[in-house]
């Protein structure tokens, strides 16, 4: 095979390229982005109902953020800068939701603490 031969090759499979992304990459884009957004709306339903399914058997998460540290719902995983002047021993972020089944502890919640 000639330099020319692969020059000419070359060209010939970047015009190939070109004329298939013209062709398809605008329409496999837009096909992947619905698809993408039908995914979500499914993840969405599933989690929606599953939640439900679970307040159903007793089961209901808890709400930390803001709330004084206690060590009885909580864990403790990293300590957090005060930016809101806030008291110190209070949940800042809530980095694992805790659940409560029939007001019993089932998880405790992972949490930032203000220091």
């Amino acid at each position: 095979m000639t330099a020319q031969n692969c020059r000419g090759r070359q060209t010939r499979d970047a015009a190939s390229f070109a004329r298939y992304h013209r062709r398809h990459g605008k329409s496999t884009a837009i096909r992947r982005g619905v698809g993408a957004a039908f995914r979500e709306r499914k993840c969405a339903s599933f989690i929606k109902k599953f939640l439900a399914l679970l307040e159903k058997q007793g089961i209901l998460p808890f709400i930390s953020v803001g709330t004084p540290f206690n060590h009885e719902l909580h864990e403790a995983v990293a300590m957090g800068e005060n930016t809101t002047a806030a008291v110190p021993g209070i949940v800042l972020d809530e980095l694992r939701r805790g659940y409560l089944w029939n007001n019993a502890l089932l998880r405790h919640a992972q949490v930032r603490v203000a220091e």
